[in-house]
């Protein structure tokens, strides 16, 4: 017996493991709460040192950012999310620090870390009632832009783009299906999710039906997040050469479209439409796009002037999709639209007596009044108008040069590009931005984080120069022959 166990040869990191899982054990009858702390704190620093630029790292910040909701309910929501944010931007410094940063991206780091900067500025408005509410309001509306910073440092290839797109479709299915049952039936744990997030009882209905919001804070979020994931799963489809694996994201689509649906968010519908346009139309040829916009234009056009005409049926139809349409030519009546263009000219009346220090982040911060006390708040129910009110023109200014200078940049790349995978990439990236510009017009859109996270990603993937034009496919589908 004694020589049986000299010849057990035991490695050192099971002894170490085994020391620290007595250690931690000890200390959770002594420490309680914080005991999740000290075990995060080790792992968090060891991921730290440990991590190296790739697509992959992206993968686990946008899933950790996107699964981290799961705790909501549980009550440990705001001490993890916190550790995450704090370690992308840790990733982000430290990438800077080692690597540095390329002529080619200096001048979108330059113009998104200024709108950072004022908007960080902003959180000590007098306006603001707290530090606390002013970082809520930051984190809310800017910090999503932290992953811009990772769609440009960690992206170098398509053929990258198109893997992480493959790996972060399945990563995210389990969320869009949970989504869907919800609009099936509500269980007790679904009550969880719904009693925690932002919508009140009014905004999470619909024709008297739950509206879907998954793990997210509210069916807008979802909504656009599930418009997110068609676009991308429609890019899939098409860059996938075996005919099995097209079928797969053919599958994951309609499960994208049927999740955007279950959120009962007609604007969200309207911008996958509108983003599917924009996908397929900017790969074609000029010539071939300058034929068929006013094609487009004209059929959308006697589409709306059908849907008016029918508005009583569509309306009284039982079929929920039929009368989202209806509501489109019902906005003036409805109440779900009224106030918004008197909050629109709320903020433009505030922001001509403080154009430049404006009001602070967070003073157009969605639900944040029913938590913290402003002097002046407004729920802006746009994009623009709420960057207007909280970081005044100047940011207004940054944001914009931002948002319309990558457009116009992914509109350039699609054109130029002759491979086929590169232009399918800027054209994927492109047709996301459109999701959120739609959401944007009529909604706080920067306000969906971590969903706003998902678009700040693909602006910074598109920013970059990507190469490798070798046929790439051949090399993934053998991959995932393996699987």
């Amino acid at each position: 017996m004694e020589n049986l166990f000299r010849n057990i040869h035991i490695k050192k990191e099971v002894y170490l493991s085994f020391l620290a899982a007595v250690a931690l054990g000890i200390l959770v009858l002594y420490l309680g709460k914080y005991t999740l702390g000290i075990i995060l704190a080790p792992i968090g620093l060891y991921f730290i040192i440990k991590i190296k630029p790739s697509p992959n790292t992206a993968l686990v910040i946008i899933g950790l950012l996107l699964y981290v909701n799961i705790l909501k309910p549980l009550g440990m929501y705001q001490i993890v999310s916190s550790l995450v944010d704090l370690l992308v931007l840790t990733v982000i410094l430290k990438y800077c620090v080692t690597v540095g940063i390329k002529n080619e991206q200096f001048k979108w780091i330059i113009i998104a870390s200024g709108f950072l900067f004022v908007s960080f500025f902003e959180i000590f408005n007098p306006n603001i009632p707290s530090f606390e509410a002013g970082l809520q309001g930051f984190r809310k509306t800017s910090f999503a832009f932290m992953l811009f910073y990772i769609g440009i440092f960690k992206f170098k290839e398509a053929r990258k783009v198109k893997e992480f797109l493959i790996k972060f479709s399945i990563l995210t299915l389990p969320l869009l299906l949970y989504g869907i049952k919800q609009s099936i039936f509500i269980s007790e744990i679904d009550r969880l999710y719904l009693f925690v997030n932002s919508a009140d009882t009014w905004t999470g209905t619909l024709f008297g039906e739950t509206r879907a919001t998954s793990v997210f804070s509210g069916p807008f979020h979802f909504g656009m997040f599930s418009a997110i994931l068609a676009v991308i799963n429609l890019f899939l489809m098409e860059v996938v050469n075996k005919k099995r694996y097209q079928l797969i994201f053919l599958l994951f689509f309609f499960v994208s479209f049927l999740a955007c649906n279950s959120s009962l968010t007609r604007t969200n519908l309207v911008a996958l439409v509108g983003a599917i346009i924009a996908y397929k139309l900017i790969q074609m040829k000029i010539k071939s796009i300058l034929i068929l916009l006013p094609i487009i234009t004209g059929s959308l056009i006697a589409v709306y002037y059908l849907i008016v005409s029918n508005t009583y049926f569509l309306l009284s139809s039982n079929n929920q999709i039929l009368r989202m349409i209806g509501t489109i030519s019902n906005i003036d009546n409805d109440s779900r639209f009224e106030g918004r263009s008197q909050g629109w000219e709320s903020i433009l009346n505030l922001v001509a007596k403080n154009p430049l220090l404006a009001y602070g982040t967070g003073s157009s911060g969605d639900t944040l009044n029913t938590v913290y006390d402003f002097q002046y708040h407004v729920t802006s129910h746009n994009v623009f108008l709420k960057i207007l009110m909280e970081t005044g023109v100047i940011g207004l200014a940054m944001f914009a040069s931002l948002f319309i200078g990558i457009s116009l940049l992914f509109l350039k790349k699609v054109l130029n590009k002759e491979t086929t995978l590169i232009k399918k990439v800027y054209a994927c990236c492109f047709a996301v931005m459109v999701v959120f510009f739609i959401n944007g017009l009529v909604g706080s859109a920067l306000d969906t984080y971590p969903i706003s996270s998902i678009v700040l990603l693909f602006m910074g993937i598109g920013v970059t120069n990507l190469t490798n034009e070798e046929n790439i496919t051949n090399r993934l589908d053998s991959r995932l022959e393996g699987l």
